[in-house]
Order: C-alpha cells, then structure tokens, then sequence
C-alpha cells in the first residue's frame, strides 16, 4: 500500500511561502506541489507522509498548520499546468457511501482532471481546469456544489507563483 498524500499547508504569513519552494525541489521526498489560494497556500503531494517529511514541512519558516490526506489511489496524472488555464483544487468531504459514486461523477466532467480518494481531512481531492476562476466557480456551484453526497468543500485557485 501507498505511503504517498497530500500535505495541505498554510502559512502566518503567505510572503514565506516564496522562501519555501526552494525546499520542495527534493523530489525523492517531495513528488510535487501547487501554491494556492484560498483555505491553504500550498499543497504538496509527497512519496512518503512519514514523520520524518511532517517534521521538515513544519519547520519550514512561517508554518502554522497542516491537513495530512494520505491518498487511497492515486488517480493524478502526469501532466504541466497550463499557464493560459486557470485550475482550482476542490477538498471534499462526502458522505462514505456515496463517495466512489460522487468521484465517478465528478470524474466525468470534461473540466476534471484528476479525483484522488483520500482519507483524513477529506474523501476526495480533485484538480479542475477552466479558462477563468469564474468559470471554475460556476462549474462547482451548478455542477458539483449540490451532488448527493457532499457534506462540505474547499475551493482553493491554483497562483502561478512567477506572475507575482
């Protein structure tokens, strides 16, 4: 069984976080992160979610909380985000009866492009794509906000951190 998760982290102050990425180049231990915007400002998919990568996350400068969701199967694939797309991460807490059905249907959206179960914090971390954050807001409240089966969600916006 996969040791790997999303680390999901947020700093007291988020001008740390540029000090940061410089940290995350260690692929062996860090797989791949996105800054974001909104309820976090970083989320890191990690190989292994042993204490040992908690301890480094935690000492790094300006760090002040974490949501560890080890993932159950890893359904993200390869693929560069597209700087002329606009992408939100979706956190999603769902009923567990209905989870593999609401990952099935939110699988189904063309804007969708990934689902990963998880545990912890949240069932379901999905990756979506649009031409605007307005559009992508659009899209979770028409298509995704009132499925059966979702008690709560995050909608955090992926920042390109060289346009700031």
């Amino acid at each position: 069984m996969s040791n790997s998760a999303y680390l999901l982290v947020k700093f007291d102050n988020k001008q740390k976080l540029m000090s940061v990425i410089d940290q995350l180049q260690d692929e062996s231990l860090f797989q791949n992160y996105d800054a974001v915007d909104g309820h976090y400002h970083l989320l890191i998919k990690v190989v292994d979610n042993s204490e040992n990568i908690i301890s480094i996350v935690k000492s790094f400068d300006g760090f002040s909380e974490m949501s560890v969701c080890p993932i159950e199967k890893d359904n993200q694939k390869e693929f560069m985000l597209d700087e002329t797309s606009t992408y939100c991460y979706l956190f999603i807490e769902t009923d567990e009866k209905h989870r593999e059905q609401l990952q099935k249907k939110i699988e189904s959206f063309s804007e969708t492009l990934f689902v990963s179960p998880t545990s912890g914090s949240y069932n379901l971390i999905a990756l979506i794509k649009n031409d605007t954050f307005d559009k992508i807001h659009r899209f979770v409240q028409l298509e995704i906000k009132n499925l059966d089966g979702i008690l709560r969600y995050k909608q955090d916006h992926v920042i390109f951190l060289d346009r700031i």
